[in-house]
């Protein structure tokens, strides 16, 4: 069975910049959450997602490793515990998802609807490029496996057995864009978008890599 939090455990969340208590205060005052302060430290990301596996490998039977503008499709599933309970996943230790990027659906400005309603268009190129396990696909992981060292945030480890969401043994990731992938929502309008610049990037100290995205991605605005 997947692993169920009971009323005394606390999910954690690893934040680097968000600062999700403004956000969430009632799910941290209520022991649902508990966030794990890592601002200000330099280049990130490879050391949160070694802690965190570290400190919950043994409690969860699944870790994924996704970003906050991130969401999971997964077709006719409504519920990701009954797909990871899936026969064709078990002898898979890391399941590798496509990552899709979403565009800006050429909106300038923020409009108080849902993400998902705002945002339909995926980024043109990304079925034109050669998909691998290095480059884009985010991993759902497998927990009670000790001495994973995570180098890589999209395929985790060249060292475990990684499948798709069929269930299939590949070194590549299927081109599925209909069934099982994570949803991408890398910029969403320009206005929300130059918000996100004056965060600024804790993983590559730079804003040039984003504005760089953003005009390759989103060709009318």
């Amino acid at each position: 069975e997947i692993y169920t939090l009971s009323l005394h455990d606390a999910l954690p969340i690893f934040d680097y910049g968000e600062r999700f208590e403004e956000v969430i205060k009632e799910y941290i005052d209520q022991n649902y959450v508990e966030i794990n302060n890592w601002r200000g430290i330099k280049s990130p990301q490879m050391k949160f997602y070694n802690d965190c596996y570290n400190q919950n490998y043994d409690k969860y039977d699944w870790l994924i490793f996704n970003d906050i503008d991130e969401y999971i499709y997964l077709n006719n599933y409504n519920n990701i515990k009954h797909f990871l309970n899936k026969p064709r996943f078990k002898k898979c230790e890391n399941i590798q998802l496509n990552w899709l990027l979403f565009t800006d659906n050429n909106l300038l400005y923020y409009r108080n609807k849902p993400l998902l309603e705002r945002f339909t268009e995926i980024d043109p190129l990304v079925k034109t490029r050669y998909i691998n396990k290095h480059s884009n696909g985010k991993s759902i992981l497998r927990g009670h496996i000790s001495n994973i060292n995570i180098t890589n945030f999209h395929c985790i480890s060249d060292q475990l057995k990684t499948c798709d969401g069929f269930g299939k043994q590949k070194n590549y990731i299927q081109k599925d864009y209909k069934y099982y992938y994570f949803k991408h929502f890398f910029c969403k309008s320009t206005e929300e978008f130059i918000e996100k610049l004056r965060k600024g990037d804790v993983y590559k100290g730079t804003n040039l890599l984003k504005i760089y995205r953003y005009f390759s991605y989103n060709k009318i605005t």
